[in-house]
């Protein structure tokens, strides 16, 4: 099997979903699994810039008569691409990491770094303050 190297960005892979372009096989995967503290804790650690693994996507061509679509099946990654979405679709908002720390539990090298995204901010304060800021 033939395998390509391709780089989406966040917005396009959001993009996709909305359009139902990235799809999910049940015959082997299984539902939604994470816990809203492992969806926190990932959109955290991509904000800071830490990397986070590769997803795999399979290309599904279909071809039906003069009209042609690509899909995207998820073979991994789909509890990472989940709570992304959520993230984007305001189903969350982010820890603090010093005034949550009970619910949080981060290790004193994430509390001390400065954090303008946590606090109870959800995926539309974090665009406003980024609109603000460019």
């Amino acid at each position: 099997m033939k395998s390509n190297l391709e780089k989406y960005s966040v917005k396009t892979l959001i993009e996709l979903r909305q359009n139902k372009m990235l799809v999910v096989n049940d015959e082997y995967q299984r539902g939604a699994v994470w816990s809203a503290d492992q969806k926190k804790k990932l959109i955290d650690s991509m904000l800071r810039g830490y990397p986070i693994p590769i997803l795999y996507l399979h290309k599904i061509s279909r071809k039906v008569g003069l009209l042609s679509r690509d899909d995207l099946e998820i073979i991994d990654g789909q509890q990472r691409l989940n709570a992304i979405y959520e993230f984007v679709e305001g189903a969350f908002e982010l820890y603090n990491p010093k005034t949550d720390l009970e619910k949080a539990k981060f290790p004193a090298f994430i509390r001390d770094q400065f954090c303008d995204w946590g606090g109870g901010k959800g995926f539309q304060n974090f665009l406003a303050n980024a609109k603000r800021s460019s």
